[in-house]
């Protein structure tokens, strides 16, 4: 080693003797030890420390601990489901309703399924807890008018019951040697040669060596796992390709979750996070060596043939990433209407304290919105004062002004990175599902949250590399801001004008994390990662 390793450093060598006998995390049914061993017992590293994670599903969510039931402070805006009457407030008949459940209390406790909030959440008895998730979201369509007094009741008397809170829906964020790299204006705006020059020192053929695989999770309408741009770099389930949340609920679980937009969101997002490069063919993806996508299908196709997205399958797709050892999740969702979703909210800080880096859209307007957090408020825009919680807004590559859809704020919206070149009509390009052509333009702030997943997947990539722990979801943020550009152009519309960088991020983990320079590790951290 050419030059004397940071104090701190030494630290991190005696890593793997303090936390070994890391014990702890939530006690749940024998098919999920596996996973909450290797997701409750974890060291992750934040400006040089060494950080052990405590996450725990025993531990009451932060979004229910006033009351298990949570409907007057988000209530989907002009809904009429709430409403007053003469004895209080009533929830109308129609209403559907996102249940949390602990599973392992249901699969303990079989007696509360014959009472309680349970009758509710499935009145016939077809419904069976997920042997996968710890934690697991069900939907109630409420057959007649309750007062809230009498869901409180029946609520807090169900003793598996974690939260409840309103079904929200959500909407995709698009508007619309590898061959068409010259196409991907959107790499040069973010220096992405430049960074991958430096990074790989001009040798691709040894480029992997210098990072170590890292699980993005897509959680979206699918992807197209069949395409050759994106098929090497897919993260595999021991049952399929990944899994199609919407069917967690149901005796048939399908692991094959196909992109079933009609644009094909999933899968353009899929390539511009982790498309396979150095093939010859197609696209290069942010992430160009390393990337394995974890690809969660929370969309289904309601009668009008249009995407339909809920916080049920939000929040069980979520669950699905931390229990499967995502590093990063990817959520280019915006909710229908302007609220708070207290069910994604659960999930989300279950990923943060997991130490999972979730990066979220800033959303699209017809133009954008001010995002202010009390007249308008979207989620999960609005979770990014969340430490390693990332919102990210659009700037047009080609201008490097605000792109016109992007929804924005100061605020919230913490970093920007291309979401069109020359406006709408020139989206940027990737992967499309093979029956829609292979590749193709889409443009929006979907396509920005995937640009700085793929970025915030490097991060994690060189450092866990080169010191056996990955970064904490508040470190990897803290590089991204600190390395962005401070575009003036963009300072009145996101943080400090924040403008993705590669080539400054990898310089800064170089300069900081130097072991990513030489490209030598301190080893493993006894796979508590």
């Amino acid at each position: 080693m050419n030059q004397i390793l940071p104090v701190f450093l030494m630290g991190l060598l005696a890593v793997p003797l303090v936390f070994n006998s890391c014990q702890g995390g939530f006690k749940s049914q024998a098919s999920l030890t596996a996973n909450l061993a290797s997701n409750s017992c974890k060291v992750t590293l934040q400006k040089g420390q060494a950080l052990k994670i405590t996450h725990s599903y025993n531990d009451t969510p932060q979004e229910f601990s006033a009351s298990k039931l949570r409907l007057e402070d988000s209530a989907p805006k002009g809904s009429s489901a709430f409403q007053k009457s003469g004895g209080g407030d009533v929830v109308a008949s129609g209403s559907a309703l996102t249940a949390i459940y602990n599973n392992a209390c249901l699969g303990q406790q079989r007696d509360v399924k014959g009472a309680k909030l349970w009758n509710l959440v499935s009145p016939d008895g077809s419904v069976e807890p997920s042997p996968e998730l710890v934690r697991q979201a069900y939907t109630i369509k409420l057959q007649k008018d309750y007062e809230t007094s009498t869901l409180n009741e029946l609520v807090n008397n169900d003793p598996c019951v974690v939260g409840v809170s309103w079904e929200q829906n959500y909407t995709t964020q698009a508007v619309f040697n590898d061959v068409d790299n010259y196409q991907q204006g959107h790499m040069a705006s973010i220096k992405a040669m430049e960074a991958y020059d430096s990074l790989y020192a001009g040798d691709l053929t040894q480029a992997s060596t210098y990072t170590t695989p890292v699980r993005v999770a897509v959680v979206d309408s699918g992807v197209d796992w069949q395409h050759p741009d994106l098929q090497a770099n897919f993260w595999v389930h021991s049952q399929g390709w990944g899994i199609d949340a919407t069917t967690i609920n149901s005796n048939l679980v399908n692991y094959n979750p196909f992109d079933v937009s009609s644009i094909g969101h999933g899968t353009h997002l899929a390539g511009l996070i982790g498309a396979v490069s150095n093939n010859s063919i197609g696209v290069v993806g942010t992430l160009p060596f390393n990337a394995k996508i974890m690809a969660i299908k929370i969309a289904k196709l309601d009668a009008n043939n249009e995407l339909q997205i809920t916080s049920t399958y939000v929040y069980n797709g979520i669950q699905f990433a931390i229990l499967n050892g995502a590093n990063v999740i990817n959520l280019s969702l915006q909710m229908t209407g302007s609220s708070f979703d207290a069910v994604t909210s659960s999930s989300v800080s279950d990923a943060l304290a997991s130490g999972i880096t979730v990066v979220g859209a800033m959303g699209n307007g017809s133009p954008g919105e001010l995002v202010d957090g009390t007249t308008v408020s979207y989620t999960p825009a609005i979770l990014a004062p969340s430490q390693g919680m990332i919102a990210v807004g659009s700037y047009d590559s080609a201008t490097g002004q605000k792109s016109s859809f992007s929804n924005y704020s100061t605020v919230y919206a913490e970093i920007s990175a291309p979401g069109a070149e020359n406006g709408v009509s020139d989206g940027i390009y990737s992967t499309l599902p093979t029956s829609k052509g292979s590749y193709g333009r889409l443009a929006g702030t979907s396509q920005s949250t995937a640009i700085v997943s793929g970025a915030a997947a490097l991060a994690v990539s060189m450092i866990k590399r080169a010191y056996g722990m990955t970064p904490s979801p508040a470190e990897v943020e803290r590089l991204l801001e600190e390395s962005a550009v401070k575009n003036p152009n963009l300072s009145s519309y996101f943080k400090d004008g924040n403008q993705l960088d590669l080539a400054a991020l990898v310089s800064k983990i170089h300069t900081e994390y130097p072991l990513t320079r030489t490209n030598l590790s301190v080893g493993e951290n006894d796979g508590c990662l």
